[in-house]
């Protein structure tokens, strides 16, 4: 319930911020390009042979939720969108993609239960902004297209946990499902840090600017002549070979 008054708060001031829907949008494409590596190294991976290919499928889908999320931003301004698009280090430098796989660092079970936990939250989200009209009718139509999958995606991950319980893994499953909880406050702090680290770093250079700047402004002053050309000796091209 808290999430969403949260959500639903928070979503009705930041998508009406100038430019914000832009960059929001292309923030989705790049978590959705980075979750498409993550399950296309899952169905590389996995020893499953139905799960290969619904993880091909879940691959196949977050690399097209990408790209609608890049055209939607770049419909709504191209400047701000191309600059978070066209950062090379974004995927790294925010954590969406490491060194490692996530299925590497999880294994498979707790692997699903990152998938149905995140595909939850995701569909939550989505759907939020859908029911508050946010932030334009294009936007929705392509946000109601990507929800159909993340349906998808939500049942055959917790389809396959419930399964894993029923066969014996009950205790491996509430173990991973866990683990996921606990780790969603402390990504949040991670993303929170990133925030505050790159706000409080354009503070200072700001505030060293003006302190530096604007306390020795008043002791500079023009040359009284301003630019002038400083006429030299024209060098040709037996000097130039004379002097290598």
């Amino acid at each position: 319930m808290f999430r969403r008054l949260w959500l639903r708060l928070v979503s009705s001031v930041v998508w009406r911020l100038p430019g914000r829907p832009a960059r929001l949008l292309a923030s989705f494409a790049q978590a959705e390009r980075g979750s498409s590596y993550d399950m296309l190294e899952a169905a590389e991976r996995t020893e499953d042979p139905k799960l290969r290919i619904k993880y091909l499928r879940h691959s196949l889908d977050e690399a097209r939720h990408a790209r609608l999320f890049r055209n939607r931003a770049m419909a709504l301004n191209p400047d701000r969108a191309s600059a978070a698009l066209m950062d090379a280090n974004y995927l790294s430098s925010h954590g969406i993609i490491r060194s490692e796989s996530l299925f590497e660092r999880f294994g498979e079970t707790r692997f699903l239960a990152f998938v149905y936990d995140a595909e939850s939250r995701g569909l939550e989200q989505f759907q939020m902004y859908c029911d508050l009209k946010l932030p334009d009718p294009d936007t929705i139509d392509t946000l109601k297209r990507i929800i159909k999958d993340e349906r998808f995606h939500r049942s055959y991950s917790g389809a396959e946990l419930q399964r894993r319980s029923q066969k014996g893994q009950k205790s491996d499953v509430q173990q991973a499902m866990r683990a996921q909880y606990w780790s969603n406050p402390w990504e949040a702090w991670l993303r929170f840090g990133r925030v505050l680290g790159s706000v409080m770093g354009r503070f200072w250079l700001w505030l060293l600017y003006v302190l530096l700047v604007g306390f020795f402004r008043p002791f500079a002053k023009l040359e009284s002549q301003g630019w002038h050309s400083n006429p030299s000796k024209r060098v040709s091209i037996d000097d130039a070979r004379q002097q290598s």
